[in-house]
């Protein structure tokens, strides 16, 4: 079968279909499960944007584009909605220090941002399981909106 199709330049080609053109993407529709971690992965990364200023903790740097790094990661549930566990970061130092040179940065999480007291108790809560339930995340989303609302607040 021959359609027609037409390219960013405007232009109008014939093409030959071939059997893989004619499958198309199945997309799943996202759990309930999903939707929430969703969510609450959104108000934690604006939470710790307001409490950092959108600035560079690492380097200093301000700026718009300014992402969240979790010094452990997101796997570990326990600490994945923990504002002590995130921290703000320019592009470079997201991606050239946090997980290009792991050590440099959590040794200066440990040492330098957080203290070494802080950074044990962390790691603790990090080792401890957690079960994701409904009520879990209600929590979660509720701990969240109340930490957002209270820095909010005092700008």
């Amino acid at each position: 079968m021959v359609t027609l199709r037409r390219k960013v330049s405007g232009k109008v080609e014939r093409v030959e279909e071939t059997p893989l053109m004619k499958v198309k993407k199945i997309r799943k529709k996202k759990s309930e499960h999903a939707k929430r971690q969703e969510l609450c992965d959104t108000l934690y990364s604006e939470a710790v944007r307001l409490r950092d200023h959108g600035t560079c903790l690492y380097c200093g740097k301000t700026t718009k584009m300014a992402q969240v790094h979790h010094i452990f990661s997101r796997v570990h549930m326990s600490t994945r909605y923990d504002v002590d566990n995130g921290v703000t970061l320019c592009y470079y130092c997201h991606m050239m220090v946090a997980h290009h040179d792991g050590g440099t940065f959590n040794h200066w999480a440990e040492y330098d941002w957080l203290g070494h007291a802080a950074y044990e108790e962390l790691y603790q809560r990090m080792r401890t399981l957690v079960k994701t339930t409904d009520a879990w995340y209600d929590e979660q989303e509720a701990r969240l909106r109340a930490y957002i609302a209270k820095l909010q607040e005092r700008a």
